[in-house]
């Protein structure tokens, strides 16, 4: 092949090449600009395309068995499920730079429980409490402890902070909350927990410096198909007691955020 027919050559492929990535970039960084502007079939569909694997609440009456990173769970009917793709990467944020060896650790909104189990169990934390406004995940969560004789857990039926006493302070407070409602059609609300006008959020950030320890930390998982960490950083940021540390991506879909007590309130 001579020198003109290689330079034809390369004049020829370098546009379709550059083309292709192109798209494959704007794919790839418009993904969640693309989910908000989706109908609820379409978010659906492209949901359960890109994860398969999503946490889905158990439809079915009665009670049910499911294994989650070798530990047993029950599964009352109307919990969300142990999913290893939507906990997989919060739990390894979570035990690797937030949790430490014989914190006391709170878990909101967590179902089956299957972020404060993995805590309790594999990194060394001294006690769980587990607090949500279902009366069937309390229970799941009782009967998974009483199933694997786990002690060191507590557990409250409570829509938020709401019937947490003050005196209870920690280490660490974790959740993997419901999202912003305003889109969320029940069938929607049953794929993700629905949050309308972020009322959980703003509560909860408005009050949880009372039950957090001199060093205590604040990290949930948020869905980056309905939330943006901008939105999470206006609502610490009107409380004058916390600090809005970081958000993180921990991939496409999920992002963490991080919260901590201001300076000035360590010491006090």
């Amino acid at each position: 092949m001579d020198k003109t027919t290689v330079k034809r050559f390369v004049k020829m492929s370098i546009p379709p090449i550059m083309l292709f990535l192109a798209r494959q970039t704007y794919n790839y960084f418009a993904t969640e600009k693309d989910d908000r502007t989706k109908t609820e079939k379409e978010l659906i569909t492209a949901v359960n395309k890109r994860f398969p694997d999503e946490s889905v609440r158990c439809s079915k009456p009665g009670l049910h068995h499911r294994t989650y990173r070798n530990m047993e769970y029950i599964v009352l009917e109307d919990v969300v499920c142990p999913s290893h793709y939507s906990n997989f990467k919060f739990l390894e944020y979570l035990m690797s730079k937030v949790a430490r060896e014989n914190d006391v650790v709170l878990d909101i909104c967590d179902g089956a429980g299957a972020v404060g189990f993995p805590l309790l169990c594999e990194s060394g934390v001294r006690s769980v409490m587990f607090a949500d406004v279902s009366y069937q995940a309390i229970r799941s969560i009782r009967e998974t402890a009483r199933l694997n004789k786990i002690q060191n857990i507590q557990t409250l039926l409570s829509e938020g902070l709401k019937s947490l006493p003050t005196s209870e302070k920690f280490d660490v407070i974790v959740a993997n909350p419901p999202v912003d409602g305003h889109r969320l059609t029940p069938t929607l609300i049953s794929l993700a927990g629905g949050d309308p006008g972020f009322t959980f959020h703003r509560q909860f950030f408005k009050e949880v410096h009372n039950y957090l320890k001199e060093d205590g930390r604040i990290c949930f998982v948020e869905d980056n198909c309905f939330t943006t960490p901008s939105q999470f950083k206006e609502m610490v940021g009107s409380n004058p007691c916390l600090e809005f540390v970081k958000s993180e991506r921990l991939d496409r879909r999920y992002f963490i955020i991080l919260v901590t007590l201001k300076e000035v309130m360590r010491s006090k």
